[in-house]
């Protein structure tokens, strides 16, 4: 058996030789003369506290670790305890055990930190690369190309009317009493409707003096186009200058030869959506239909619409799958009477439907300009290589050019279209009879823009 030893700690020899300690610091503090000497021996004094107390930690003594919390602290009681070799061992064990359980923990925690950071490192990654990949694509960056020539003004004469001049003409228009016109899409047949306005090309000798021989640029002036439903005719007007108009006058018989009865006149805009309207209601939507154009079925109605007295309009003739009928109650007893060709209803619906049966291919090549455009666009004016024109758009005959020039010699004046004639065939009266002249309806009232990549290259900038 371990014999215990009682140990009493010597609490006056500990106590004088703290109080010792201070007075010598004391002493040091009063009688050091330079500051910097003062703060070096404070510094050293401090040291040696240091090392005297880490002296007392490790000392193996019950009471040592009573004195760490301030130099110069009262000791513990007196009290007994049996201290042997073995139980300072496992005392060292344990505080290395507790040591290594602890760093075990923090490398577990680090690791566990990197885990999640390149897991969400991965995860960023990922998400970076399929925005990347869907993404709309870009033009390819292009250094600016300047053609030789130079823009100037003398397309200008050729310009079409910009939306103030549509406007200043439409206003001085109305300013007119005794024209009596209206704007409103959806106007009656007997009310006088302003159907188009337009640019007035100027005489073409007029044009040539100004281009060719510096003479003063001709008058700009447009064209206006009015229903005259309570006089049963049609009316053609030139109205000017632009800007700011004063006064207009008739060109109907410069023009034609003659005076325009009304019934000359092309459908509206607000005929097509009143026509629409009705047969969407009453038709379309009880059937489910799309439309009319694409699946005839083969039945016709002749209305007398001449006058513009809406209670005078009737129906003269109809078509039915081959045979005609003076009236619609003559059609509806022989349908029931059994004694026509009825028409049946194809099984399957969209035989004639132009919907996509595949998938859309994918996008096709595109044109790029990695040196840049070869031409130039400002105002109405184009500059290509050695080639120059000027543009517009006519609301009646659509695209046209002026003025082109190879090496600025003129090639041609004009070019433009005239007439896009569309002749119909079938077994019925109605689109077998049909031949369009789209110039009445206006090629360029019903132009659209173009689409990038489809109607012109995608790498398009003007």
């Amino acid at each position: 058996m371990t014999r215990t030893k009682k140990l009493k700690p010597n609490r006056t020899s500990i106590a004088e030789f703290l109080r010792g300690e201070e007075k010598t610091l004391n002493k040091l503090h009063f009688h050091l003369p330079h500051l910097d000497s003062v703060e070096k021996l404070q510094k050293g004094a401090e040291r040696e506290r240091k090392g005297e107390e880490e002296l007392i930690r490790n000392t193996p003594h019950p009471h040592s670790r009573q004195l760490r919390p301030e130099f110069g602290a009262k000791p513990p009681p007196e009290y007994e305890h049996t201290w042997d070799s073995r139980e300072w061992g496992r005392t060292t064990e344990t505080f290395s055990d507790t040591k290594t359980q602890e760093e075990t923990r923090m490398n577990n925690l680090v690791k566990l930190s990197l885990w999640l950071l390149g897991l969400f490192s991965l995860l960023l990654n990922i998400a970076l690369l399929i925005g990347y990949l869907r993404r709309t694509p870009q033009c390819a960056t292009r250094s600016k190309n300047t053609p030789q020539r130079k823009h100037d003004q003398s397309s200008l004469v050729f310009a079409d009317l910009s939306r103030d001049e549509y406007l200043q003409v439409q206003e001085y228009l109305l300013r007119q009493k005794d024209l009596n016109i209206s704007t409103r899409l959806l106007t009656k047949p007997n009310e006088n409707y302003l159907f188009l306005i337009d640019l007035h090309v100027p005489n073409k000798t007029d044009v040539l003096k100004h281009l060719d021989a510096q003479g003063s640029a001709p008058r700009r002036e447009a064209t206006v186009v009015v229903f005259y439903g309570a006089k049963d005719h049609i009316k053609e007007y030139v109205v000017g200058p632009l800007p700011n108009p004063n006064s207009h006058r008739d060109v109907t018989r410069e023009r034609y030869g003659k005076e325009l009865p009304l019934s000359a006149r092309p459908f509206t805009i607000g005929e097509y959506i009143l026509l629409f309207k009705i047969l969407k209601e009453k038709l379309f939507v009880p059937l489910r239909l799309s439309g009319y154009y694409i699946q005839p079925v083969g039945f016709e109605v002749l209305v007398d619409h001449h006058s513009t007295n809406m209670s005078e309009w009737r129906v003269e003739r109809l078509f039915y799958n081959g045979q005609y009928f003076m009236s619609v109650e003559e059609l509806r007893d022989a349908y029931s009477a059994g004694t026509v060709d009825k028409i049946v209803k194809t099984p399957w619906e969209d035989y004639g439907s132009l919907k996509p049966r595949t998938r859309p291919l994918q996008l096709g090549p595109q044109l790029m300009s990695p040196e840049g455009a070869r031409y130039s666009v400002r105002h109405n004016q184009v500059l290509y290589l050695d080639w120059s024109f000027a543009f517009g758009l006519s609301a009646v005959t659509g695209m046209r050019v002026f003025d082109v020039r190879f090496r600025n010699e003129r090639i041609l004046y004009e070019l433009s279209v005239q007439e896009a004639m569309s002749v119909y065939g079938s077994v019925t009266p109605g689109m077998g009879m049909t031949k369009f002249l789209d110039s009445g309806s206006g090629i360029g009232r019903f132009a659209h823009e173009l689409m990038r990549g489809v109607d012109c290259p995608y790498d398009l900038h003007t």
